[in-house]
């Protein structure tokens, strides 16, 4: 039974967590054009919220590595492989101008005092925005004709995405905040997040008319109990941690199910075949491509967060 994927080598958990971090990425930089607009006249640091930035940097590079190992890949379809190049072009120029613009951001943010202005807001939010708009392109590009996006494709897109932004977020903060938001408040957001992907994945359908099973349920089950366990958290702020991997995991749920499981359960009506699907993620080669994925997006966190450090600041 093959599976449809993005021109990227390991087809499904790979792709997802591709798409995942694009996403992410996006996410986070409108969070920090949010926080950025919003304290404009707070007596507050500028840069508080400059960790957002961090992370849409950390991502957007998670997503060119993706793009680039794809360059030289092509559909199934004889047809579209003339397109597939292209659609990586297209989405390593959107990625990298999120990165060039969220790095800028982060250099124009170095000292505690400085606020960033609307020359560094205005060209992140729009990076932001064109690269959410070329995933759906990326899909009708690279994947199979049969495959078609769900209706409510940007909204999956955009509640995983502010999950995963928010649960980067709770993953680095203890029991202070370095954040513009409280611990507090960011776990609930991340509990509300997780909620709001669960749900999302209740509305998803298959492609086809096929009898569903529990295999076609358990991301939506699994995103549940993510959310449950983020919201219980939101009083302990040692709990921060969980709940930002519970927010992460419920996001990358919902885009797993809307990529891969709606998909391909079409050609597997039997519920027996459609848990084999489910469980297809905890193979040991998804596995390892969602393990080099989160280390290599945490190392290039690190990495900027450090150069930065290491930068002199202006008098």
């Amino acid at each position: 039974m093959t599976t449809q994927h993005l021109g990227l080598p390991l087809p499904g958990a790979w792709e997802t967590l591709v798409l995942l971090a694009l996403s992410t990425a996006a996410a986070a930089a409108l969070l920090f054009c949010a926080d950025a607009a919003r304290r404009r006249r707070s007596p507050l640091p500028g840069n508080a919220a400059r960790p957002w930035l961090a992370h849409a940097a950390g991502c957007a590079l998670l997503g060119l590595a993706g793009l680039a190992v794809g360059m030289g890949q092509t559909p199934q379809l004889p047809a579209l492989r003339s397109q597939a190049a292209g659609w990586s072009v297209e989405g390593m120029i959107c990625a990298g101008a999120l990165l060039i613009c969220a790095l800028a951001g982060l250099w124009r943010c170095r000292r505690e005092d400085v606020r960033p202005g609307w020359g560094v807001v205005l060209p992140l939010a729009l990076a932001a925005a064109a690269t959410v708009a070329a995933v759906p392109q990326a899909l009708r590009l690279c994947l199979l004709q049969s495959f078609s996006l769900p209706p409510l494709w940007p909204l999956y897109l955009a509640l995983a995405g502010l999950s995963a932004a928010c649960g980067m977020a709770a993953l680095r903060q203890g029991a202070a905040s370095p954040l513009s938001l409280d611990a507090a408040r960011l776990r609930v957001l991340c509990g509300m997040a997780a909620l709001a992907c669960a749900l999302a994945g209740v509305l998803v359908t298959p492609a086809a008319a096929v009898p569903t099973a529990l295999g076609w349920r358990m991301p939506d089950y699994a995103a549940t109990v993510c959310a449950m366990t983020a919201l219980f958290c939101w009083r302990w702020p040692r709990l921060a941690p969980l709940c930002g991997g519970m927010a992460l995991l419920a996001g990358f749920f919902l885009l797993w199910k809307v990529l891969f499981l709606r998909q391909a359960v079409t050609a597997a009506a039997d519920s027996a075949q459609q848990m084999e699907l489910a469980l297809r993620l905890f193979q040991p080669g998804n596995l390892l491509a969602l393990a080099v994925g989160i280390v290599f997006c945490a190392a290039c966190i690190f990495l900027v967060e450090r150069l930065l450090r290491a930068a002199p600041t202006e008098a």
